[in-house]
């Protein structure tokens, strides 16, 4: 049955009939369907989250998502302590809406909390609850909240009419219409208006690791019962409800990223009022070349002549030490002559900077041949090989030693040994005549030099033959 809906909403439909023709039946329940040959294309399919079948009902004790065929989103999520609980009717709908004949997706609302996005080009949904009210959605998004003696419905944006059952009325965007057994007929209420938004800080640096976001606040509109702050970007969809007008520490890390975070007031019914203006969070990482670290302090750590990147700083501004001009900061940053440098990151348009430390690596391998006033064959030379962090600090366990030794220009193999924290090797004595010049050289795994000592061995002079 295809009804027409006009502009101001004379049409009438018979919840009586509209249940006797759509059917309350849940997804797979269909005869119809269970003969047919070719299995049709499912009316509603989950997409996220985790629910349970009960009584042909579907039942969320978390947020849940379900996708129907002409794209309509529905979101459920638990309310008053309680698991949301609809049924998603099998059989489509046809209606005249705005002179176009629209296919809508039906379901019944029992109990919770549960969104309508009728965004998407072809999608539209006709909502039923248990306290006689009827809203169809088109165009936008549909906040759909029933518990206990009420249901209630709310234009978060597009286009929303209700009805009892006699006739439909629009209900205009950011309102609210409740229905129950002492007004059957429905109230009409206003979203609440939108906090606004603040921050102590909007720019962080994670250098060692994720960040974790906190010094928000907000104002608070009247009526308001609590709040959902909302944090969005990449992959990452977090909110959380807090009956506070601030949120000192988020549970939760951001990596390297740009954020947008929203607030919303909630009143008394459960309803999310007008989201406040958005309030850009901007995380900045750093891609480190081979060898570099970051150490337990959080300074960037390279050694000479590496360079570093600064990620999710498209559009910042980046200085290195005092008094320098500002650049971008997607460009490759060093030190500043091999030493200590301080980097500023500006966010754009504002004073708000975030400071990074680079210094140099500072790990050392102390290489020492032995004795120093050798002469062959006399004497056993030996070399002894100690790495060492010159700030104090230990040596980072990913370091891994790479030696090398040469006997004037050619390559001389050694046999290394561990002694206790050292690298412990024997020289060995070359034949024909000195001097000669032992050389030993450090490297790390990345071919960063560490070390390096060199000896100059004389030959021992030859006792004189007896006559």
């Amino acid at each position: 049955m295809a009804s027409t809906i006009k502009s101001r909403d004379t049409a009438r439909w018979l919840i009586t009939l509209v249940l006797a023709t759509a059917g309350v039946a849940a997804q797979g329940s269909n005869t119809a369907d269970a003969k047919s040959a070719t299995a049709p294309t499912p009316t509603w399919e989950q997409a996220s989250g985790h629910t349970a079948r009960a009584a042909g009902f579907w039942e969320a004790d978390q947020v849940a998502s379900f996708v129907a065929f002409n794209g309509t989103r529905i979101t459920l999520h638990p309310f008053a302590g309680q698991r949301a609980r609809v049924r998603l009717m099998s059989d489509r709908q046809s209606m005249m809406i705005d002179g176009k004949l629209r296919r809508l997706a039906l379901l019944y609302v029992d109990r919770g909390r549960v969104e309508v996005d009728t965004s998407a080009a072809d999608a539209n949904a006709l909502v039923f609850s248990n306290r006689r009210g009827i809203a169809v959605s088109h165009g936008g998004r549909l906040e759909v909240v029933v518990e206990g003696e009420y249901a209630s419905f709310a234009n978060v944006s597009g286009r929303v009419m209700t009805s009892t059952g006699r006739r439909y009325t629009p209900l205009d965007p950011n309102r609210v219409r409740n229905f129950n057994s002492a007004i059957p007929e429905g109230a009409d209420t206003s979203l609440l208006p939108a906090p606004r938004l603040s921050a102590e800080r909007r720019l962080y640096a994670a250098t060692r690791s994720a960040v974790k976001l906190g010094g928000l606040s907000w104002t608070q509109p009247e009526k308001a019962k609590g709040f959902e702050l909302s944090v969005t970007g990449g992959d990452l969809r977090y909110a959380v409800e807090t009956a506070e007008a601030e949120l000192t520490s988020a549970p939760l890390a951001l990596p390297p990223g740009t954020y947008q975070t929203r607030v919303s007031a909630i009143d008394a019914l459960g309803h999310r009022g007008i989201p406040s203006a958005s309030l850009s969070i901007r995380v900045v990482g750093v891609d480190l070349p081979p060898g570099a670290y970051v150490d337990s302090d959080g300074a960037i750590r390279l050694g000479e002549r590496q360079t570093m990147h600064f990620t999710a700083a498209t559009g910042l501004s980046v200085t290195r030490g005092a008094r320098r001009p500002y650049t971008s900061a997607e460009t490759a940053i060093g030190l500043l002559g091999g030493a200590t440098t301080y980097v500023h990151l500006r966010l754009p348009q504002t004073n708000e900077l975030v400071t990074a430390k680079l210094a140099p690596r500072g790990i050392v391998a102390q290489v020492k041949l032995s004795p120093r006033l050798a002469a062959w064959p006399r004497d056993d030379v030996n070399v002894r090989v100690t790495l060492k962090n010159n700030d104090g600090g230990p040596v980072p366990g990913f370091i891994q030693p790479r030696f090398s030794a040469t006997l004037g220009i050619d390559p001389l193999r050694l046999d290394w040994r561990a002694e206790g924290q050292a690298y412990v090797a024997k020289i060995p004595k070359p034949d024909g005549r000195g001097p000669w010049v032992v050389r030993v050289q450090v490297d790390d795994q990345y071919g960063i030099e560490l070390g390096r000592d060199v000896l100059e061995i004389i030959q021992s002079p030859q006792r004189a033959k007896a006559k």
